[in-house]
């Protein structure tokens, strides 16, 4: 049933089937199908890193004549800007704990609570 033009177009599609389960590789003990893929295609670019920003960014500034003095000063503003780093992520590090101690009182109401006798006069 049907035209000749559809039959056709079936016989396209049948054919491509065929095509695709040939060039599909069987492997594994559950029968999984694995595609060939087509390598034109595939672009592999590798992630940039901290070190690959940091040549780039001499390249640019090379171009400028630098001092001993400038140097020392970059270097000062590194080391503060990783201590501010540091002290800003032990700030965070301590409000998690508080809050984890929180959340166990929280959930635990059954738990004894120390109070201080300076609290009652």
């Amino acid at each position: 049933m049907g035209t000749k033009q559809s039959s056709l177009a079936n016989k396209n599609k049948h054919n491509e089937n065929k095509s695709n389960l040939k060039s599909a590789k069987i492997f594994g003990k559950r029968g999984l199908e694995e595609t060939p893929k087509n390598h034109g295609d595939l672009v592999i670019v590798e992630r940039p890193t901290f070190e690959d920003n940091l040549e780039t960014d001499s390249l640019e500034t090379n171009s400028t004549i630098e001092t001993e003095e400038s140097e020392d000063e970059s270097e000062d503003e590194f080391d503060q800007d990783y201590e501010d780093f540091r002290q800003e992520r032990a700030r965070i590090l301590k409000d998690a704990q508080d809050l984890k101690k929180t959340a166990v009182a929280f959930y635990h109401p059954e738990a004894p609570v120390d109070v201080s006798p300076e609290c009652f006069g």
